[in-house]
C-alpha cells in the first residue's frame, strides 16, 4: 500500500478550518455542520490541484481525532499533533505509486486488510485517498463496498482535481464537496498571516493561480525568496545600459529559473497595466507584454537562456522606464 506521507510533500504552514470557512458560503455551512458532528462517512473533496484539499482532509481528521472538549480541532493535543506527523494509527493516507501514477487494486485490497484491526488509539479509522481519480479502475470497483457500507467508526475521504476519472459509483457513494480557487486577497491575507512581507506576499499571491498550495510552497522556500530577490536586483534595478550589463551578469546562471524569471517580470507588468494613465506608458507595457509573448517562445525553443533574459532586460529598460 502507497501511504501518501512517503510520497508527498507538505508545507509547514496551512490553512485553519475557520480559513476555508471564508472561501465560499456552502464551504462555511458544511464546516459548521461537520463541526457540529455530522461529517458525512464517505466524502469527496474536488477542486483544481493546489486548492488545499489534502490539507483540508487532514484537518477534518484532527477534528474527528481531537481531544478537546469543544472547539474542535484544537490542533495542539496529542491527536492533533500526530495526524499532522502522519503518524496517528487511526489515520491511513493513501496516495498513487510514483512510478505509474496509480492507485492498484492490490493497494486497495490490502487498505481493506489493514481497516479490518482497530488502531491502537481510538477505535475510529480515517482514510485519505488523495488523488482518488488515479486510482484504477479495479482498484475503484474493489473500493464500492467500503464505500457503500462504511463501519460506524470509519470515515473515507477521496481527494480529486478530475471527478471525470472516477466511477459514477464512486462518486454516487460520496457526499461531495467543492474547495474553490482562493482569491488573491484571501491568498494575500493568509501569507501575511504567516508572516510574508505585504509586498512580496502580493508578488507569490500573483503567481500562485490560486492556489494556497502553491503560495504556501513559494513562501516557506527559500529558493523562492532568494528568485524573487534577484529579479528585484536584475529587472527591477534598471536605469541605463551600464545596469543591463550588471543585471545580465547576475542573471547568466538562472537559466532552471527562467520560466519563473519571465512569470514574474509578467505579473510585474500586468500590474503596470492596470495602473497606466497615458498613451504613452500604455504602449510600452503592451511592448513589454509582447516582447514576454515572445519570450516564452524562445524558451520552447534553441534560443540560449542569455540571450532570452538579455533581451528581455532591453525592452524592459526601454518599454517600463516611464511607468517606474
Amino acid at each position: 500500500m502507497c501511504l501518501i506521507s512517503k510520497n508527498f510533500s507538505k508545507s509547514d504552514a496551512v490553512p485553519t478550518l475557520d480559513d476555508f470557512a471564508k472561501l465560499s458560503t456552502t464551504l462555511y455551512t458544511s464546516i459548521s455542520s461537520f463541526k457540529q458532528g455530522n461529517l458525512p462517512h464517505t466524502l469527496l473533496l474536488l477542486g483544481d490541484s493546489g486548492t488545499g484539499k489534502l490539507s483540508f482532509a487532514k484537518l477534518l481528521a484532527q477534528m474527528l481525532f481531537c481531544e478537546s472538549v469543544d472547539n474542535k480541532p484544537c490542533l495542539s493535543c496529542t491527536a492533533c499533533n500526530k495526524i499532522d506527523k502522519d503518524i496517528h494509527t487511526g489515520l491511513i493516507l493513501l496516495g498513487a505509486n510514483r512510478e505509474d501514477s496509480t492507485i492498484k487494486i492490490d493497494d486497495i485490497r490490502e487498505l481493506i486488510l489493514e481497516l479490518s484491526s482497530y488502531g491502537i488509539e481510538s477505535s475510529l479509522r480515517m482514510v485519505i485517498i488523495a488523488d482518488a481519480h488515479r486510482m484504477t479502475v479495479q482498484a475503484q470497483n474493489a473500493l464500492l463496498k467500503s464505500l457503500e457500507e462504511p463501519n460506524r467508526d470509519c470515515y473515507f475521504i477521496l481527494t480529486s482535481s478530475n471527478e471525470k476519472a472516477l466511477l459514477p459509483t464512486v462518486i454516487s457513494r460520496c457526499t461531495q464537496l467543492r474547495l474553490p480557487l482562493w482569491s488573491k486577497d484571501k491568498l494575500i491575507s493568509e501569507l501575511t498571516e504567516h508572516g510574508v512581507e505585504p509586498y512580496k506576499a502580493d508578488e507569490i499571491a500573483s503567481l500562485s493561480g490560486g492556489s494556497i498550495g502553491k503560495a504556501l510552497v513559494y513562501a516557506n522556500d527559500d529558493s523562492f525568496r532568494e528568485l524573487l530577490q534577484l529579479f528585484e536586483d536584475s529587472f527591477l534595478s534598471l536605469n541605463d545600459e551600464k545596469s543591463v550589463a550588471y543585471a545580465s551578469s547576475k542573471l547568466k546562471n538562472s537559466k532552471d529559473d527562467g520560466d519563473m524569471l519571465i512569470n514574474l517580470l509578467e505579473t510585474y507588468t500586468t500590474k503596470l497595466l492596470k495602473k497606466a494613465d497615458n498613451s504613452q506608458a500604455l504602449k510600452g507595457i503592451n511592448n513589454m507584454l509582447s516582447a514576454i509573448a515572445t519570450a516564452r517562445k524562445w524558451q520552447s525553443s534553441n534560443v540560449s537562456w542569455q540571450a532570452t533574459a538579455d533581451y528581455l532586460l532591453f525592452h524592459t529598460l526601454e518599454d517600463l522606464s516611464i511607468c517606474r
